[in-house]
Order: structure tokens, then C-alpha cells, then sequence
């Protein structure tokens, strides 16, 4: 299963080989059946292509083991076409709102699946890793460099507040969040 020459390749440790995007992001744990899958999650993440934020690519993208990890120097590198493509597939603004549609499945029931759980964690270990690349690098103090804005007309957005901005609808739901856990 070879990747088209411009979406980026997932694999072993170590340093790029000759055709490979020097951004890519390895993945590590041996013999783990899901770890090609999870490879081309992180591709398609780092990657131009913009999908829904309704796609079938975030649920599976969010309930990947928790144990996948990649070197922390690939990830920072793969940080750099995302903030790039950023602008263009809004990413960083839907794997907000989906960290908040997670946090919100965590308090809406009585008795939540680990899965739902992990599906949190994911969200905000991704989105914190590309907000800190990110903010790192801004290049004025403002929010635009984020990119936090969405296709208001976008299938999936029906969850989504119309009047409310990204950026208020993650601080609103992180605030409520940690208001009902204590």
C-alpha cells in the first residue's frame, strides 16, 4: 500500500528516505495490526486534503490506541505541513470542536465507555501539540493566525452553534466540562 507521492508516508523510525516528505510522522509499536491504519490517519491529518468535519476519518482518527506514539522530533516536523494546509482544511478548528462534542459525550451520561474517553484525550493531545507549533511560530498576536474559522454550511455542523465563534465554543465547553467533573 504505497502513498501518492504528495501525501506524506508513514514508517519506521529513523530519518527520511530518498521520495519521502521530511515532515512525515513515524509511528512506533511493533506488531500492532492497526499501526498501518494509524499511519495513514496521521498522513491524511498532516496532509491537504480537507475532509467534513461529519467524515468517518475523525471518528477513527479520534479512537486510535492511545499507545501509538510517534518520536517527538517527526511529530513537530509533521506540525509544520499542518499549520500550513491549516488554512485550507480548517483542521485545527474541527479537531477543537470535536475535543469539546467528546468532552460533552463525557459528562452527558451517567456510565461512558473508555472509548468515549479516549476519544478525548486524542483530541486534545492533537490539538495541543498543533496550538503549540502553532502560537510557537505565530507571527502577530491574534487569532487569525489559527485559522479557528469553519464552513458554516458544512455537513456536521448542525451541533454547532451558529452564533457562536470556535474559539468561544471551546471555552465554553472546556469550562462547563471541568465544572461538572469537580
Amino acid at each position: 500500500m504505497g502513498a501518492a507521492p504528495s501525501t506524506p508516508r508513514l514508517g519506521e523510525a529513523g530519518s527520511a528516505s530518498p521520495g519521502e516528505a521530511p515532515s512525515t510522522l513515524r509511528l512506533r509499536e511493533a506488531g500492532s495490526a492497526s499501526l498501518g491504519a494509524a499511519e495513514q490517519m496521521f498522513a491524511a491529518l498532516v496532509g491537504d486534503k480537507a475532509y467534513p468535519i461529519s467524515s468517518e476519518f475523525w471518528r477513527q482518527l479520534l479512537e486510535l490506541p492511545l499507545t501509538l506514539q510517534g518520536p517527538r522530533d517527526r511529530v513537530l516536523q509533521a506540525c509544520h505541513p499542518f499549520a500550513q494546509n491549516n488554512y485550507h482544511t480548517k483542521y485545527l478548528a474541527k479537531i477543537l470542536i470535536h475535543l469539546v462534542w467528546c468532552l460533552q459525550e463525557c459528562t452527558s451520561a451517567s456510565s461512558v465507555s473508555s472509548s468515549v474517553y479516549r476519544k478525548a484525550i486524542n483530541a486534545a493531545y492533537i490539538s495541543s501539540i498543533f496550538l503549540k507549533l502553532i502560537t510557537e511560530n505565530a507571527k502577530a498576536d491574534n487569532w487569525q493566525e489559527l485559522c479557528l474559522d469553519t464552513n458554516k454550511d458544512e455537513k456536521g455542523l448542525d451541533n454547532f452553534p451558529s452564533d457562536q465563534s470556535v474559539e468561544y465554543f471551546l471555552m465554553k465547553g472546556v469550562r462547563n466540562y471541568i465544572g461538572s467533573v469537580i
